[in-house]
């Protein structure tokens, strides 16, 4: 009967010391899953932000090309235009220069308007409202 009894007992101890393991495998195969989950969420939030610059980048080369686009357009549209009986100018498709307008000549207002805030001396409230009517009024 003892050897029975220690034969069970070491039967036990053999059983439970090779289930104890199980707890283990789990709590690893729970982690891997985890693991598995947020790599792939980082894969796709790394896909999701290569698509959005692939999309702008698209976007950008589209604009650019509608952009050259319009701008050949444009200059068929002039080409074809002074091809209808208008005179060539020197140079050939070129467009005749025009000199730039000459900017206007300052009045004594407008320097007075404008240097107004320069000095550290300010006029007279009434001084400033007279300018201020001379400026507004002007060229009626």
């Amino acid at each position: 009967m003892k050897k029975q009894t220690i034969l069970l007992l070491a039967a036990g101890v053999l059983a439970l010391a090779s289930c104890g393991d199980g707890g283990k495998k789990e709590q690893e195969n729970a982690q891997a899953k985890v693991d598995s989950m947020a790599n792939a969420m980082k894969l796709q939030a790394t896909k999701d932000s290569m698509t959005a610059v692939m999309n702008a980048e698209k976007a950008k080369t589209d604009s650019l090309a509608n952009a050259m686009k319009a701008e050949e357009e444009k200059k068929a549209a002039e080409t074809k235009h002074s091809s209808k009986g208008h005179a060539a100018t020197k140079g050939g498709d070129k467009k005749a220069e025009t000199a730039p307008a000459p900017a206007p000549t300052p009045s004594t207002q407008d320097s007075k308007f404008n240097n107004r805030g320069g000095n550290k001396s300010t006029p007279a409230p009434a001084d400033q409202k007279a300018q201020d009517d001379k400026f507004k009024n002007r060229g009626k």
